[in-house]
């Protein structure tokens, strides 16, 4: 469980190990520019903001660290989350629980895949040469 400190010091560095590659909790804080929100009875939510960073990809092939599960303390599914960051160093945001102290995350690598759009605009006479 990595523990939600109510403070700016934020959080004491991690480190674990992902099929081969060294991934590093760089920092968990509270983000209090960003409003998290009440719940049902009203109470604010906490908005915390994880940053992970990984030393290489598993193997040869584009990877990136992503969210797989996470839940608070109070049992709140926070998994969906939004991201910033590129491919080995990303910071996730989460939406907590009031109260919450802090939360269990599941990592994993996915591959990073390309998507290539190709537009043609339309091409429109001239007003008066149609």
């Amino acid at each position: 469980a990595l523990g939600v400190e109510p403070s700016e010091a934020g959080y004491e560095t991690r480190n674990i190990t992902l099929h081969g590659a060294r991934v590093t909790v760089k920092s968990l804080t509270l983000d209090r520019m960003m409003g998290g929100g009440t719940d049902p009875s009203g109470k604010a939510r906490v908005q915390v903001v994880l940053k992970l960073a990984a030393d290489k990809s598993p193997d040869t092939n584009r990877w990136h660290l992503t969210i797989v599960r996470a839940v608070d303390d109070q049992g709140l599914d926070v998994t969906a989350n939004s991201w910033s960051g590129g491919d080995l160093d990303r910071e996730f945001r989460f939406t907590l629980s009031p109260g919450a102290r802090s939360m269990d995350v599941d990592l994993a690598f996915a591959p990073s895949r390309q998507v290539w759009f190709t537009a043609q605009p339309k091409v429109r006479g001239k007003q008066g040469n149609q």
